[in-house]
């Protein structure tokens, strides 16, 4: 075995360490669901600098009870079509955002006990085990949607924090890096801002929450692929020691 190893070139198993141990972290499990967009629903509409608002009613599954979405008049909708955001529709479970051909415009979603603000001592921070607001997104326009972040806690004091360019799949907003410095153990409402910056732009979100850092986990078939490339390189090491010198 030894000798068959000396075969294999060092950067070859560089490599093959390297995507095991890329392969092999974890992620951390969420500690503060804010909406999973499971249950209730919630659509709005607007076209021609116009504006709409709508409930989910209250619902499990959504901090705070409720969810508020509004089309805002402060950022209104250019172009003659429409921006339309729906949240569970047809019990999708997924928020989708979406504009027109030739549309640009944002809307927003509040999370405050509709308007009440969030119960005192509302934590995202799971008391020190959370340090991330984390969004799965199934499927988004990178480089055409924004996403804008707004943290009120209990004594009024507003974080924000701005993510531009981002892609499918976990994205993570650092409570350290929002502008301001809000209690993040101690929230009174949360708002999230979609800004579709390119015309006929798009999103689809899963589920927001808090949680620590998240790193990929792959899935089972890239572990089976992983390994049938190392036995691959081990079999053309054999074949490589039993050719004859030329």
């Amino acid at each position: 075995m030894k000798l068959l190893l000396s075969r294999i070139s060092r950067s070859s198993l560089f490599a093959v360490a390297a995507w095991f141990v890329a392969a092999t972290v974890t992620s951390t499990a969420q500690a503060a669901l804010i909406d999973n967009f499971d249950n209730g629903g919630g659509s709005v509409t607007a076209a021609a600098a116009g504006s709409d608002t709508d409930s989910s009613g209250v619902f499990a599954g959504i901090l705070g009870g409720t969810r508020q979405l509004d089309i805002p008049g402060a950022n209104p909708v250019a172009g003659a079509l429409s921006l339309s955001m729906d949240a569970n529709p047809g019990a999708t479970g997924r928020l989708f955002f979406s504009l027109d051909g030739g549309t640009t415009g944002s809307a927003k979603i509040t999370w405050d006990a509709a308007g009440a603000g969030l119960p005192a001592a509302t934590d995202l921070t799971d008391a020190g085990a959370s340090t991330f607001i984390s969004f799965d997104i199934i499927s988004i326009d990178s480089g055409s949607v924004d996403l804008f972040v707004s943290v009120t806690d209990q004594s009024n004091v507003v974080g924000t924090k701005l993510l531009s360019g981002a892609g499918a799949g976990t994205q993570q907003f650092p409570f350290a890096s929002f502008t301001g410095t809000p209690n993040f153990a101690d929230v009174k409402s949360i708002v999230l801002e979609i800004r579709g910056i390119s015309a006929g732009s798009d999103l689809v979100l899963d589920q927001i929450f808090s949680s620590g850092e998240i790193t990929n986990v792959p899935e089972p078939s890239t572990y089976v692929l992983g390994i049938f490339g190392f036995v691959g390189m081990m079999g053309l090491a054999v074949i490589r020691r039993r050719r004859p010198a030329a």
